[in-house]
């Protein structure tokens, strides 16, 4: 039987020819595959592999033909299909915001982010000093801060622009017994009254967002005075490093744009918006937890003095005309 499903078999017509002129059956490198005989990857693809399998995660095997060439088979997050395909076809592809969250709606929440890993316990510690009855997760993608929220007893609203999303978002919530209103909306355009929020959470988007100022402005015009609002983003040296925002999928693995801000411009437009700063914290890429560094073990060696990701913390102030 093996160790998952394989799905529908799609096979590229390079690697049908490289297979033929090699007399190797497809099916002897599936049967491999599917039993955890991984081939030719390292340690680190080998432990994401494995924690794949348990997790419905993207599993990846490479297996050399006896021309030397590659062959990589690779099986989709959904167990719906398993692609084989030699490892020079595995190519970046270009998507908008827009496509490319869609398209990473189905396996966003099967994948290890290191970001994620290392931004989360910071996170935690300051959502632990709060006392809010009712948050805003904005642009909250499959809700991971609307759930972890929720489940402090908060009320939260939870919106993003993107419906595959949100569909998934939902889902989770009714699988985890949460009540969250979830919203389809601009992040710009906020579809809520002012002054309403005690907490308003932002994770892993601006990076995306042109306007700084306008949208953490709208962050400000919904948040009460005395409210905070918390940060987390890909750090701005990284995406200065041309570091992209990456996900990897059976058959490609896509790029999203990420805009070009400097961290002054997110801490002058957060202080811009009326909000007094509390807390900022740079972090490094060696700094992920000693349980994830095992997945990304040569990025880390290599990357790991590099700053990965940004969180920001600030209070909304009472100014005149806002109350």
């Amino acid at each position: 039987m093996g160790k998952f499903e394989l799905g529908a078999i799609k096979v590229s017509t390079a690697a049908a020819n490289a297979l033929t002129e090699t007399c190797l059956e497809l099916e002897t490198l599936l049967t491999r595959h599917q039993d955890g005989d991984w081939g030719n990857v390292d340690n680190a693809q080998r432990l994401r592999n494995e924690w794949a399998v348990e997790h419905n995660g993207l599993i990846r095997s490479m297996y050399e033909l006896p021309n030397g060439a590659l062959l990589l088979v690779s099986t989709a997050t959904t167990r719906s299909c398993t692609w084989a395909m030699l490892e020079t076809e595995y190519q970046g592809k270009e998507v908008s915001i827009q496509e490319g969250y869609a398209l990473w709606a189905t396996s966003y929440d099967q994948e290890r982010n290191p970001l994620i890993a290392l931004e989360e316990p910071h996170v935690d510690l300051m959502l632990d000093q709060l006392a809010a009855t009712v948050a805003l997760d904005v642009g909250t993608g499959t809700g991971r801060y609307a759930r972890k929220l929720a489940q402090r007893g908060i009320k939260v609203f939870a919106v993003d622009r993107c419906s595959e999303m949100l569909n998934v978002a939902q889902r989770r919530a009714q699988e985890n017994m949460l009540r969250i209103d979830f919203l389809r909306g601009s992040l710009s355009a906020l579809p809520f009254r002012s002054n309403y929020f005690e907490l308003l959470v932002c994770g892993l988007v601006l990076c995306h967002i042109p306007n700084l100022m306008q949208t953490i402005g709208e962050f400000s015009r919904v948040t009460r005075a005395g409210g905070h609002l918390l940060i987390t983003d890909l750090h701005p040296n990284a995406v200065a490093a041309d570091w992209r925002t990456v996900f990897a999928q059976a058959e490609a693995w896509y790029l999203l744009p990420n805009i070009r801000h400097t961290r002054d411009d997110y801490l002058e437009a957060v202080e811009a918006a009326g909000f007094t700063l509390l807390d900022v914290i740079d972090l490094y890429l060696r700094d992920i937890p000693d349980e994830t560094m095992p997945y990304y073990e040569s990025w880390v060696r290599e990357e790991g003095h590099r700053l990965f990701g940004l969180i920001v913390f600030a209070q909304r102030v009472a100014t005149a005309g806002r109350g």
